[in-house]
């Protein structure tokens, strides 16, 4: 089984409410109030519409840091297919698959991530 004591830079959880704050609320507000500073004259559309961009490109390096860290760890495989030797007859290797998280979890997942190991 495949553990660590990784520590990544932000949890899956708050990942992902950054990454919706990211690339749809924070460009959505600032086009919102660049239109209605236009239509309304309200004030300093320049410095909020700044203000929100700057946010989502600082959120936007925690996303990259966050991601390359998960990127880099053990705990983005679900297990690992491994070669544990090659039939005589025909060449092709013997595998075994060892699943490291729950396997009703992965059924709901969708899409399986293994890496490869070869133990010959």
């Amino acid at each position: 089984m495949i553990t660590t004591d990784q520590d990544y830079l932000i949890s899956n959880k708050s990942y992902d409410l950054l990454k919706r704050v990211v690339t749809i609320i924070l460009p959505g507000l600032a086009t919102l109030y660049a239109s209605l500073s236009l239509v309304w004259g309200l004030p300093a559309s320049e410095a909020v519409v700044a203000t929100f961009a700057a946010l989502a490109t600082f959120g936007g390096v925690l996303l990259t840091f966050s991601t390359k860290s998960w990127d880099n760890s053990e705990d983005r495989f679900d297990g690992a297919l491994i070669t544990t030797g090659y039939d005589p007859d025909t060449g092709l290797p013997n595998l075994e698959l060892n699943i490291t998280n729950n396997p009703n979890d992965l059924i709901e997942k969708g899409t399986v991530v293994l890496r490869s190991v070869d133990e010959t």
